[in-house]
């Protein structure tokens, strides 16, 4: 185990800036296993500007919709964006913007999470062995306890 590798600093990292948590980690990796981190960068800076371009959008609709239906219950006032909806109309969809928008924002919460998990779990598994050395065997194997079989499965590791 590398002394100066620190799981719970990637993961504070990655808090800060979301992705440089998989950058720490990636140059404490053994030499063998360099540079494959990398892939998840673009991944994590993608959700998370879909996520935002999609609240944004969804946050202007759900605005536009909220004045007109404020404005069309002013007497004098004309539709004057989206006459083809009707008053009635605009309240179920601006209530769908506006659960669009919350969902998006949910979305980049979670990504952001998920970003700041996965550099605290590979931290944690960075120097794990993952060879052809290892092997799991699994056998049925019955028991005799008082003159009667039970039927169970037996496991077996090995480390070579």
């Amino acid at each position: 185990m590398d002394s100066l590798h620190v799981p719970k600093k990637a993961a504070l990292f990655s808090a800060i800036i979301p992705g440089s948590g998989q950058v720490y980690n990636n140059k404490f990796r053994p030499l063998d296993k360099k540079s494959k981190l990398w892939w998840k960068l673009p991944v994590i800076y993608g959700g998370l500007a879909a996520s935002g371009f999609f609240a944004i959008q969804n946050n202007k609709q759900y605005k536009l919709f909220y004045t007109e239906r404020k404005n069309r219950l002013d007497p004098n006032y004309t539709a004057q964006f989206y006459p083809d909806y009707s008053s009635d109309l605009l309240l179920p969809v601006q209530n769908s913007y506006q659960k669009r928008r919350d969902y998006s924002i949910i979305a980049g919460l979670a990504i952001y999470l998920l970003n700041i998990v996965d550099a605290n779990v590979e931290g944690h598994l960075i120097h794990f062995d993952a060879s052809d050395n290892l092997t799991i065997n699994v056998m049925p194997k019955v028991n005799f306890i008082n003159s009667n079989p039970n039927l169970g499965l037996g496991f077996s590791l090995a480390f070579k």
